[in-house]
């Protein structure tokens, strides 16, 4: 009887303990998440002022080392592309273990494969026991049967500003998949703020360029208007200087009319004068020759 009432207890006490267990390893793993992830977010921190392919190259070579990952290549949104289509390019910027030169298609859209399926659904891709045959592995001594392959989206906002490539030669363990999702998270968030202010900067300096050239032309132009204002002030002297001598020349043509009246005049009065004289002596003349005839 008594035996009877431990097996009860014994099995309680053993799933308790069992309990116990699972609680401290669930919490050691949330720990161990957090605290990977706090250190992630520094280092985002730390290098986000740096130029989009160093700051790639640096987060992807921190992932694939903290998740033991075989390679890895990391494609960001590339504003700076002329493309004629209307999708978003996103261009492979760094890689893990792989040489850049060797990635057939460092440029990708959405629905373009399966990293513009991931970009498109906005989903996290995963893909376990990939035959090795499928994959590119290069090793001398050992032979690979199977990899595991992530692909992560960085969404911020429903807007994916890039995607994370990752391959594995052993099995991914939930805690791994967890950290590299809220990981993920965090470097969309950074790289978005790089984006904007890539961009940002980029604006700024069309603006300060336009604004040179705006300021060149508006010198030019103050310039042309001085010059156009010296030659009208110049004109309007020109100008001054001909009326003055059309005046003085109309007042001496009035006195050259005016004298030329008065030496009409004077020259009338002469004739008239003339002619009175010449009457007056032959009237002189008839008197006298008529006086002779009486004598």
């Amino acid at each position: 009887m008594k035996a009877s009432q431990e097996k009860p207890e014994a099995l309680h006490q053993k799933q308790t303990l069992a309990q116990a267990v699972d609680a401290k390893k669930n919490l050691e793993e949330r720990f161990w998440i957090d605290s990977n992830l706090n250190k992630f977010d520094e280092l985002l921190r730390l290098h986000h002022s740096k130029s989009v392919s160093v700051f790639s190259q640096i987060v992807i070579d921190y992932l694939g080392q903290l998740a033991n990952a075989f390679s890895g290549i990391l494609y960001i949104l590339d504003n700076s592309l002329e493309d004629d289509s209307d999708q978003d390019a996103y261009t492979a910027t760094a890689s893990y273990t792989i040489q850049m030169e060797s990635i057939k298609n460092k440029t990708t859209h959405c629905n373009d494969g399966i990293i513009g399926q991931a970009i498109s659904s906005q989903n996290i891709l995963k893909f376990d026991n990939i035959p090795a045959r499928h994959v590119r592995v290069t090793f001398s001594s050992i032979e690979i049967e199977s990899v595991t392959v992530r692909i992560l989206p960085l969404v911020f906002n429903d807007q994916v500003y890039g995607v994370l490539e990752i391959t594995f030669i052993t099995p991914v363990l939930p805690q791994y998949d967890e950290l590299l999702e809220r990981m993920v998270k965090s470097l969309a968030g950074m790289v978005e703020s790089m984006i904007n202010n890539a961009l940002n900067a980029r604006l700024l300096s069309e603006f300060r360029e336009q604004t040179e050239v705006l300021m060149a032309q508006e010198e030019e132009l103050r310039q042309n208007i001085d010059e156009i204002t010296a030659t009208r002030e110049a004109l309007s002297e020109e100008k001054r200087k001909l009326l003055e001598k059309e005046q003085k020349l109309n007042k001496v043509m009035a006195e050259m009319m005016a004298n030329e009246t008065d030496m009409q005049s004077t020259e009338q009065k002469m004739r008239e004068y003339i002619l009175e004289y010449q009457k007056q002596v032959k009237a002189l003349k008839a008197e006298i020759k008529h006086l002779k005839k009486d004598e």
